[in-house]
């Protein structure tokens, strides 16, 4: 896969979102929907940057990026308070 599609983010009761291992670069502005979601794997894929909608994601206690191209997190990952495990390993 090489986008995710626009109608996963009507899921809205949504909470575990697993990407692992496709071939990913963007993740679509309507993501902040997902706003029950609290878990989401989308290392192993080609991923430059995490966008700020993620930031948006109130109750993601579990976030997973390894394994892309990332250099830099957005400066609103703070905003995550729910936050308790972020892997980010093996990126740029």
């Amino acid at each position: 896969m090489t986008a995710l599609p626009e109608s996963v983010t009507k899921l809205n009761s949504l909470e575990v979102l697993w990407l692992f291992g496709n071939t990913i670069s963007v993740i679509p502005n309507s993501f902040k929907k997902l706003t029950n979601l609290k878990g989401l794997c989308i290392s192993e894929n080609q991923l430059t940057t995490l966008p700020e909608q993620v930031c948006e994601l109130k109750s993601l206690i579990h976030l997973n990026i390894n394994n892309n191209n990332l250099k830099i997190l957005p400066e609103c990952i703070d905003k995550l308070t729910s936050l308790t495990d972020l892997w980010s390993i093996e990126n740029q």
